[in-house]
């Protein structure tokens, strides 16, 4: 048997190399009419490592402030329609609430 020879030509007109899913607002055409490009945008891994690490430090803080602040300022659209709920924290109230109706201590032996 012989040794079957491979020739390179490239892409073809509407080839590509991957394929995404589409996802964002700013798509636009390009030289082929079955095919669309998005322009993204993006950040370098620093940024949103510093990004984690003060996200980390609001929500450790409870501080829901900077946390709304720090998602609204990212560049991914985030646009809250309604105030800050954080259900967690207000059962806590409700079940503190209701501790001090019923007279319900809690006791922590050592």
């Amino acid at each position: 048997m012989g040794d079957i020879e491979i020739e390179f030509s490239g892409l073809r007109p509407g080839e590509k190399l991957f394929e995404e899913l589409l996802i964002g607002a700013s798509v636009e055409g390009t030289c082929h009419p079955r095919i669309m490009t998005a322009n993204e945008v993006s950040m370098t891994l620093s940024e949103f490592e510093a990004v984690l690490s003060d996200l980390d430090e609001a929500c450790h803080n409870f501080e829901h402030d900077v946390i709304r602040k720090i998602l609204t300022d990212l560049p991914i659209g985030f646009k809250p329609r309604n105030g800050i709920e954080d259900l967690v924290w207000n059962r806590i109230k409700e079940q503190g609430a209701l501790k001090v109706k019923s007279n319900i201590s809690l006791v922590v032996k050592r």
